[in-house]
């Protein structure tokens, strides 16, 4: 098995619970679009979830619900 892969396995199998848990508390979260509720709030949710692993997300507001966006750079890297 290629090594990337191992470890992307590895990563899986011992963070499995927590982020089932995580994923859990995503979907509970009350979020309606057609009626426009509790969209800011999970926007909120979401943005707070991709700071958590290190990245710098950032609200884009809308006409409609908000988007968030979130972007985590790789080190480039040379052949």
């Amino acid at each position: 098995m290629n090594r990337d892969l191992a470890d992307a396995y590895a990563w899986i199998d011992q963070h499995a619970v927590e982020s089932i848990a995580e994923l859990q508390r995503l979907l509970q979260q009350p979020s309606v679009a057609a009626q426009d509720h509790g969209m800011k709030e999970t926007a909120a949710m979401v943005e707070g979830m991709l700071a958590d692993i290190g990245m710098r997300p950032r609200q884009i507001e809308t006409a409609g619900s908000p988007v968030v966006y979130g972007e985590q750079r790789a080190h480039p890297t040379t052949c």
